[in-house]
């Protein structure tokens, strides 16, 4: 049951903000309420109520963009918590974190999963990647050496911000380490727990990111705390975003297919490989521009698809609703012109043609209890010549 209240306020004293529901809709207005079933605005057209499944997020109107600057410590939790903190402390187990407004927070270190001491360059950054996906027997110290990390495997003790020292225990040795001679450490934790389910994700103007298994407003202030239990205070105004979309949308850019079949309309000896390699389907760029673009707009999530293009997606029936904008991308033209297909295990949901002369076309599908979902891009008058269909925004939602 989520532990979640927002409870109704003055509308003299209420925030103006911007709501975006699942199927598109930019909904303004001042906070009426808030709650585990609904949202409530005072609209210009009057009040406007959003139940919170159809919710996808919900920002105010005019937040403050805090100005750039670098980034401190960075504290990683186990439930995707990622904090910039200005220092951090370690004592018999817990965790004491400032934070940049000189807020406080404690947390054991049994729900903590990473702390970077230092921004890190591209390479660093990869190296470190690889350190974390390694299968390690223990909690792990991170030591820079020039432009290569190296990492020693063993137990974390205490982290003493005053005297910038971290106890460190390697077999029988306890060894203090310096700070200024690490890069960050990484806690081991046993697999198998369980956390709560996160409400939605909070995303302030300092860039941290915060699931919330509870929150409450009061007095303009947003009390949260997370699935590992972190409790923090977030002023409305420091919000960027509330993200509501967590289990309800999911983009085809970000799935892989259960199975993808490209059939060339001419196949030369030899030269297959190139071909497929040259028109195999793209994720959230075009196929041949870095970017999707339809009836001048650009868009930043979507599949771009030549034909012949057969893609097969897994749903398990767990979705209702599919949705897109479909059309032959800007950079060809006005040429090209293919045949759409979506099929939902096997049925036809959709078949139309879509020329490059086309505005582009909205797509919405009842994709209720489908199992299997099949987009067919296939050839149409032309050939294939400049057949770049765009599926910009392809998602499906519950």
């Amino acid at each position: 049951m989520w532990a979640l209240m927002w409870t109704t306020m003055l509308l003299t004293a209420a925030p103006q903000m911007e709501a975006r529901t699942l199927d598109d809709r930019q909904l303004s207005g001042r906070l009426v309420s808030l709650t585990t079933d609904e949202l409530v605005l005072d609209s210009p057209d009057g009040e406007v109520t959003v139940p919170i499944k159809d919710l996808l997020s919900l920002s105010p109107e005019a937040a403050a963009v805090a100005a750039e600057t670098p980034r401190g410590i960075l504290v990683e939790l186990v439930d995707g918590t990622s904090l910039d903190v200005k220092e951090y402390e370690v004592r018999q187990g817990m965790a004491r974190l400032t934070l940049a407004d000189q807020q406080t927070a404690e947390v054991p270190t049994a729900v903590i999963s990473a702390v970077r001491f230092h921004q890190q360059s591209d390479e660093i950054s990869k190296q470190w990647d690889e350190i974390v996906a390694a299968d390690t027997a223990g909690d792990v110290l991170l030591i820079r050496k020039g432009d290569t990390l190296d990492f020693l495997e063993g137990l974390l003790g205490d982290t003493l911000a005053e005297e910038e020292a971290v106890q460190f225990t390697v077999g029988d040795t306890l060894l203090p380490v310096k700070r200024t001679k690490i890069e960050g450490l990484l806690y081991a934790h046993p697999a198998g727990r369980s956390l709560p389910e996160a409400v939605c994700l909070v995303l302030d103007q300092a860039g941290d990111r915060i699931p919330a298994s509870e929150f409450e407003l009061s007095d303009g202030q947003l009390d949260i705390t997370t699935p590992a239990g972190l409790r923090l205070r977030r002023p409305l105004e420091a919000i960027a975003r509330l993200d509501f979309s967590r289990g309800k949308v999911e983009y085809l850019s970000q799935m892989k297919p259960e199975s993808i079949d490209w059939t060339p309309y001419f196949a030369p000896l030899g030269a297959q490989d190139a071909q497929h390699a040259f028109f195999r389907f793209r994720t959230d760029r075009g196929l041949r521009e870095p970017t999707l673009s339809l009836g001048g707009k650009t868009y930043q999530r979507g599949l771009a698809l030549h034909s012949r293009t057969e893609l097969v997606y897994r749903l398990d029936g767990r979705w209702r609703r599919l949705e897109a904008v479909a059309g032959i991308d800007d950079s060809v033209q006005g040429k090209g012109h293919v045949r759409l297909t979506i099929r939902g295990d096997g049925q036809v949901l959709y078949d139309e043609q879509i020329a490059g002369r086309d505005a582009p076309r909205p797509v919405s599908l009842d994709v209720s209890g489908v199992r299997r979902l099949t987009i067919l891009v296939d050839f149409g008058d032309d050939l294939d010549v400049a057949d770049h269909l765009d599926l910009c925004e392809a998602r499906i939602i519950k």
